[in-house]
C-alpha cells in the first residue's frame, strides 16, 4: 500500500465524541449532533467502532491456584441435596408457611 495510512474522518472530533458520550448521549444523539454542528454524516454503528477501538482495554484477571491439592469445597454434592429436599418439606407451623402453589387456580 502506498500513501497515507487511513484516519478516521472522526478522528478531529474525538474529545466532542468522548465528552458526549460520558454526559450519557446515544450514538445516534451524537450522529445527529456532528451532522447538525459539521456536516459531518456518519451512522451510529461507525461511531460505536469508532469509540470502542479508542477505549480502554480491560485487563482479564486470571486467578492461579498455588496450593497444588486445594481443598474441596465446604459443601459437598450429598449437602446440597439434603438441603433441598428440606425445603420441599411441609412447614411445620403456619408461620413457617410462605406460598402455596395450585395449578387449579388463577395466579392475581
Amino acid at each position: 500500500m502506498y500513501g497515507k495510512p487511513f484516519q478516521s474522518k472522526l478522528l478531529p472530533h474525538y474529545e466532542k465524541i468522548k465528552t458526549a458520550r460520558r454526559e450519557g448521549f446515544s450514538y445516534q444523539k451524537i450522529s445527529a449532533l456532528l451532522k447538525e454542528e459539521y456536516g459531518l454524516k456518519v451512522d451510529q454503528s461507525t461511531i460505536f467502532s469508532f469509540v470502542k477501538a479508542r477505549s480502554k482495554k480491560r485487563k482479564k484477571v486470571i486467578s492461579i491456584c498455588e496450593d497444588k491439592n486445594p481443598e474441596p469445597p465446604r459443601s459437598s454434592f450429598s449437602q446440597m441435596l439434603s438441603n433441598s429436599k428440606d425445603l420441599k418439606k411441609e412447614p411445620k407451623s403456619k408461620d413457617d408457611f410462605v406460598f402455596d402453589f395450585n395449578p387449579d387456580e388463577p395466579i392475581y
